[in-house]
């Protein structure tokens, strides 16, 4: 999968923990991240509530326009896990928009 994405100044959405391969292009496979590492992450992902210095450090995100139709993100667990998402007010919405569970 690819690293998270930046959101603006000082809110960057990447897995700061991840312990596999990360290549140039900054994609992350073969480990183990924040997606599985049993933390909530507040509501407001612009803040930085446990003062770690980095603000939305619990989140995760992609830009829409990171991914095409030929290269969806793909995300393998190796047990259930719950999944939150959250889409930001104002920005595009694509109807299109889809989750596929396999």
């Amino acid at each position: 999968m690819p690293q998270g994405d930046r959101r603006g100044a000082g809110v960057e959405l990447y897995d700061y923990t991840y312990d596999g391969n990360v290549t140039e292009q900054g994609r992350l496979s073969g480990g183990l991240g924040q997606l599985v590492d049993g933390e909530e992450g507040q509501s407001n992902f612009r803040l930085d509530p446990l003062e770690r210095g980095v603000r939305g450090y619990e989140w995760i995100g992609w830009k829409n326009d990171s991914f095409s139709a030929d290269r969806p993100l793909e995300l393998t667990f190796r047990s259930v896990v719950d999944i939150d998402s959250s889409r930001m007010f104002g920005f595009p919405f694509d109807n299109d928009d889809k989750l596929s569970l396999r």
